[in-house]
């Protein structure tokens, strides 16, 4: 079992050289642009065009091999600088498909009407790649909701500072019941001459990305496949009450706010925080980011770290993905988690060119659903 590392041409997908990489590194993390680097001998590249290195031209795909032989497209995308090179080796820094958007923005006035959030943010991409030559090997992988009763966005052409697209898809993750949001890579063709990134995204049901199966990660069984846990918790950011202000100037600015007694109730403290848009005048956009704000802050933040061994038979890496639910099994010995089964989500991944992939997962809202959020 192996890694696989190519070039490719951002524009078209179009697969290039295989490298033999002296060294690299990858990480892939929920609802961010992917991002690694990789090193490699002037050797290997010295009778290649230059432009195939050149950042934003020139992308780097990293792929899987797994026990059966298969080659499972995992990360990548542009080349993001120059290469950083000492006397006999480069070094070639990339961020996945989506850093992109942080180079595309919102041109023309768009009203988006009765459609989920997931489904505005394919939109808000589509949007981005609305222009000369702007196309990208993008393609949608999740349903298309449109009904009325859905969400409302209108983006105006004026706003051109704010309208930047990567700022908008974060600013659909994060309003309560965002969606997850992610750019997968994957083969375009039989052949794997060029490679294509599937926008995915949760829907107005279940704001996380939908999975086939759910994985069972047994930290207890003899032999296991995934090591080394540990866990951390963080409150820092709990708060009871978050205000919102928006567009304005002085006395006139728009205000609003987002409250919760039930852990006033509890004996705790007030804690408030303050969020900004200063792009929005209308109160209720502004009430929906504080409301996601207050149902952020109201969990317990318990965040699991494991090793897990990627060549593994049953799920070799490639085979689950950063955003999926896997069903993870702790001893009894932890004093953040209890043990025993607990549904845990995969919120970031990362490695190197070896087998082994070290992975954070969260779990752990502690409100009820009936708490005044």
């Amino acid at each position: 079992m192996s890694w696989q590392v190519n070039l490719v041409e951002t524009v078209t997908g179009q697969v290039g050289r295989t490298l033999s990489p002296e060294a690299g590194s990858w990480a892939i993390e929920l609802n961010k642009a992917d991002s690694g680097s990789v090193r490699i001998s002037k050797d290997d590249v010295a009778d290649i065009d230059r432009r195939r290195l050149s950042p934003w031209w020139a992308s780097v795909l990293f792929s899987y091999i797994t026990p059966d032989g298969r080659v499972i497209p995992v990360c990548g995308g542009p080349i993001i600088s120059w290469p950083s090179e000492d006397q006999d080796s480069l070094t070639l820094d990339w961020r996945g498909m989506r850093e992109v958007f942080t180079r595309r923005h919102l041109e023309k006035d768009y009203t988006l009407r009765g459609l989920s959030l997931g489904t505005i943010a394919w939109e808000v991409v589509k949007a981005g790649m609305d222009r000369p030559a702007g196309g990208l090997p993008i393609v949608h992988g999740s349903p298309y909701e449109s009904k009325s009763t859905l969400n409302e966005r209108t983006y105006e052409a004026w706003n051109l500072a704010n309208n930047n697209c990567e700022k908008r898809l974060t600013e659909l993750t994060n309003v309560i019941h965002g969606p997850d949001m992610m750019f997968r890579p994957e083969w375009a063709d039989d052949e794997m001459t060029r490679v294509r990134w599937r926008f995915v995204h949760g829907t107005s049901w279940d704001p996380t990305i939908a999975q086939d199966t759910t994985m069972v990660w047994d930290t207890t069984a003899a032999g296991t496949h995934v090591t080394n846990p540990s866990v951390t918790s963080d409150g820092s950011k709990i708060v009871t009450r978050v205000f919102g202000t928006g567009a304005g100037e002085g006395a006139k600015v728009t205000r609003t706010q987002a409250e919760s007694l039930a852990l006033i109730k509890e004996g705790w403290p007030p804690l408030e925080t303050v969020i900004s848009d200063q792009d929005q005048a209308k109160p209720e956009p502004i009430r929906q980011k504080c409301l996601g704000e207050l149902a952020d802050s109201r969990r317990m933040v318990d965040q699991l770290s494991v090793t897990v061994y990627a060549a593994h038979e049953a799920t070799p890496w490639g085979t689950w993905h950063v955003g999926d639910t896997v069903t993870v099994v702790l001893t009894d010995d932890w004093w953040s988690i209890p043990g025993g089964e607990h549904q845990m989500d995969i919120i970031k991944a990362s490695g190197d060119l070896t087998d082994m992939v070290k992975v954070e997962l969260q779990q752990g809202q502690w409100y009820a659903p009936t708490d005044l959020i």
